[in-house]
């Protein structure tokens, strides 16, 4: 028993080194082996599952990572790079819900955050196709909940304000927008969607 857990142990290290150099081709044989051992631990699911997404396989590595929750539903990790498979699959709002379970998880966890916003932000334009305006507003507010001087958040609230026909929400959104964040590639076409011309010296005309 003890020789068999030095040689797990030993095949994980050679598998994390292969890992951390980058070379994850090397690195995924290797943790299948692992993941298919007795008793594998939910280091080996998370070493296979960044390893295949790497190599640009998301669908084999959420399922990966959904084995390694199955063993194991608070490594906060493994939802993790669940959600990153499925926002790689085009999986919006499943991956906005694993990365909000990885914040219940790990409240700390700055990474999710960000890619929470980006799968929120995403999925909004989705509804926005859609014409699912309602829940459109729903994404927009929550976006603006975790970070209320986002920018790409405020960008589509103006867009979703213009779309309501709420102009005078969307210029003051649209106000908070520029001043926060004056480069956001956004601004020239929603200042061209609600009739502002910018001076030299005073800025935006509202």
């Amino acid at each position: 028993m003890q020789s068999q857990s030095l040689q797990t142990a030993d095949l994980l290290n050679q598998a994390k080194i292969s890992y951390l150099k980058g070379q994850f081709e090397e690195a995924i044989p290797l943790f299948q082996k692992l993941v298919s051992g007795p008793n594998p631990n939910p280091e080996a699911f998370r070493g296979l599952g960044f390893s295949l997404h790497a190599t640009g396989k998301p669908s084999e590595a959420a399922n990966v990572f959904d084995r390694g929750i199955q063993i194991s539903r608070d490594d906060a990790e493994l939802h993790f790079g669940k959600a990153i498979a499925l926002q790689t699959l085009g999986e919006s709002l499943k991956a906005i819900h694993e990365f909000e379970t990885v914040l219940k998880l790990n409240p700390n966890h700055t990474t999710a955050k960000k890619y929470l916003q980006t799968a929120l932000a995403q999925h909004t334009k989705e509804l926005f196709a859609q014409g699912n305006f309602i829940w459109a507003e729903e994404m927009i507010n929550r976006q603006l909940e975790n970070d209320p001087k986002c920018a790409d958040a405020l960008a589509l609230s103006v867009e979703f304000d213009v779309q309501m026909s709420n102009y005078e929400a969307a210029k003051h959104n649209f106000r908070i927008l520029s001043e926060s964040k004056p480069d956001h590639p956004a601004i020239n076409d929603l200042a061209m969607k609600l009739g502002l011309v910018k001076h030299r010296d005073r800025g935006w005309l509202y």
